[in-house]
């Protein structure tokens, strides 16, 4: 009896301990992949840091550094595609943060004063500021005309990626 009462205690630790790990695991979660729970699954590690555009603005106009921002919608299906690429070329470079735009919290017409970008209805956006300034916007049709991919019919995120990843660090 005393066995079976063991066994039965050792089981049932077991499932506590197996619920206590999903339940810290799905607490970690960032607020970005909480955005997209019913679109696509980011990794739990993805580079992603939400944040407001005032929150942008004060990032980029006290750093020294590159500031990568990223301004999508889950709703758009070209931010599906493309966010997910973003936050795997950005692991392959070393880039251990974007900060995220989320398009229904943004107001257009602020958003551009803020950053400077050309077209606020464009998206997904990627943005590179340095010297407290905008040096790369995929909202500009200039910049897409240079990455535009004939074979895709539209801009080539890997691309875009290398460029603002790599060659321009470089």
């Amino acid at each position: 009896m005393s066995k079976i009462s063991s066994i039965k205690k050792i089981t049932g630790l077991f499932f506590i301990f197996i619920f206590s790990l999903l339940i810290l695991t799905s607490c970690s979660s960032n607020e970005v992949s909480k955005i997209y729970k019913d679109k696509l699954t980011l990794a739990k590690d993805n580079v992603y840091d939400l944040v407001t555009i005032d929150e942008l603005e004060n990032i980029y106009k006290t750093s020294n550094e590159f500031v990568y921002a990223f301004y999508g919608s889950p709703e758009n299906f070209e931010t599906l595609k493309v966010i997910t690429k973003i936050d795997t070329q950005a692991k392959q470079f070393k880039v251990e943060k974007v900060y995220y735009l989320n398009e229904p919290d943004c107001d257009k017409t602020i958003l551009k004063k803020a950053t400077n970008m050309k077209d606020p209805n464009w998206l997904p956006t990627v943005m590179v500021f340095k010297d407290q300034e905008l040096i790369f916007d995929t909202s500009s049709s200039d910049t897409r005309a240079k990455f535009f991919s004939e074979v895709a019919k539209g801009v080539d995120y890997d691309l875009v990626c290398g460029y603002i990843f790599r060659d321009l660090v470089e």
